[in-house]
């Protein structure tokens, strides 16, 4: 696979892991309400590319981030458009986008998996797992998850993912080559 199909996987996960980098930091952590979305949008734009080249399996990666981190977005912005249009309890909004965002995590880890025949630098990227249990299980624990610090310990495990796969997706190559 030429370079150009593998430069915006490697952006995607290197602004993800600056969202991280900025997430683990109490006075940048703002800043990463900015940076969210693009790393969002471009990592799912690899993923569809890798998907459309070599590997099927990654469109459901691209499209689940491409559906999903939109709605979860929106949760942390606008929480009242939520609960009105779904008709949800206003408490619950935020262990709703932690759902949303779990689901397209776990179907990224599956890839992960995947991809590690390319390089074992994505087994590495499963430590995002940990992350995402520690959220469903905050999620499914907590009546009302309202400080978002409570889930500051999933951070560094992300950083260690996004890390692994930004590195990873350099050395991703056509089984042709």
């Amino acid at each position: 696979m030429s370079d150009r199909h593998r430069i915006p996987l490697f952006i995607g996960f290197l602004i993800t892991m600056i969202n991280q980098v900025f997430l683990a930091s109490m006075f940048l952590a703002m800043v990463s309400v900015y940076i969210y979305p693009l790393g969002c949008i471009v990592r799912a734009i690899g993923w569809l590319i890798l998907g459309a080249k070599d590997r099927a399996s990654a469109i459901a990666s691209g499209l689940a981030i491409l559906f999903l981190f939109p709605l979860v977005y929106l949760c942390f912005l606008k929480p009242e458009l939520i609960w009105r249009t779904l008709s949800i309890d206003k408490s619950k909004v935020v262990g709703f986008a932690l759902i949303l965002w779990s689901i397209y995590s776990t179907i990224e880890l599956v890839n992960y998996i995947l991809l590690a025949s390319y390089t074992r630098l994505f087994y590495v990227s499963t430590v995002s797992a940990i992350s995402i249990v520690y959220v469903i299980a905050k999620v499914l624990t907590t009546i009302k998850l309202e400080n978002l610090g409570e889930l500051y310990p999933a951070v560094f495990p992300l950083l260690i993912s996004a890390l692994a796969s930004c590195i990873g997706s350099l050395k991703i190559h056509n089984r042709n080559d």
